[in-house]
């Protein structure tokens, strides 16, 4: 790994607030046209640790959620595949049956389809953790 690289990734971690190995594996993909989806890990994306109150009076699973947009009866790969198609996708969250939910975070001004709908979740940035509800998977 190259210096150079290894800047880039701290520079990027430091700005997103993320976690650096998580910005290197992901750099690392990317440059080696490896595939740019990181699991995350079981259940719907969440954002980083700091941005939330996770104390059990603030009731953290509720209200610290990922902006975004959802929509029902879709494939993983048809999540996937929407994600890679819409801009202001940053990850994904998908059932992972055969249809379900499907997540996409980001900040999307409109829709993608009309069977789309508004999350109600405010955050912007992806954390290193899921929700861990069974049955879905955060790419």
């Amino acid at each position: 790994m190259s210096t150079s690289f290894f800047v880039l990734a701290l520079c990027t971690a430091v700005t997103f607030g993320g976690n650096l190995g998580r910005v290197l594996d992901l750099l690392e993909a990317l440059l080696d046209d490896a595939d740019p989806y990181i699991t995350i890990g079981d259940g719907w994306c969440r954002p980083p640790m700091s941005e939330c109150d996770w104390s059990e009076e603030a009731d953290p699973d509720k209200l610290c959620r990922m902006r975004g947009v959802l929509v029902k009866a879709t494939s993983p790969e048809d999540c996937r595949a929407a994600c890679d198609a819409a801009n202001a996708c940053i990850a994904y969250g998908a059932t992972t049956g055969t249809t379900g939910f499907c997540g996409m975070y980001g900040q999307f001004d409109a829709m993608p389809t009309d069977d789309w709908h508004a999350s109600k979740g405010t955050k912007t940035q992806i954390g290193d953790l899921s929700s861990g509800k069974s049955g879905y998977s955060c790419y």
